[in-house]
Order: structure tokens, then sequence, then C-alpha cells
């Protein structure tokens, strides 16, 4: 949990990925832990969620 969503007192809403709270994320098309630092510029972006919400999907 990070600092801000503490001293905020928004720990029940924001700060992990549970069912219920607003989450920030992005779906990529590869694993970053698993490929040379030379081709992350490479991956793409599938799906954005801001919110908990999906903001942008990549038109397949």
């Amino acid at each position: 949990m990070t600092q801000l969503t503490h001293t905020s007192f928004e720990e029940d809403i924001k700060g992990s990925l549970k069912p219920g709270k607003l989450a920030d994320f992005i779906i990529l098309d590869q694993n970053l832990f698993d490929i040379p630092l030379e081709t992350i510029r490479k991956v793409k972006i599938l799906a954005t969620y801001v919110g908990g919400k999906k903001i942008f999907a990549q038109n397949k």
C-alpha cells in the first residue's frame, strides 16, 4: 500500500488488486520479465484500466 493511499484514508478502496477495489493497470502482449531488455520498446499495450474501468482496448 502506498503512503498516499494510507494518508488519504483510501486503503479500503485502493492499494491492492482485490475484488471491489479501484485499480489502474495495463495488459501487455508480452511478459516484461521474460524478454530481452532491448525488445521492451516493441511490447504492445492490449488494454488499459483506470479506476477498475477499461478505458482502452486494442482492436484486433
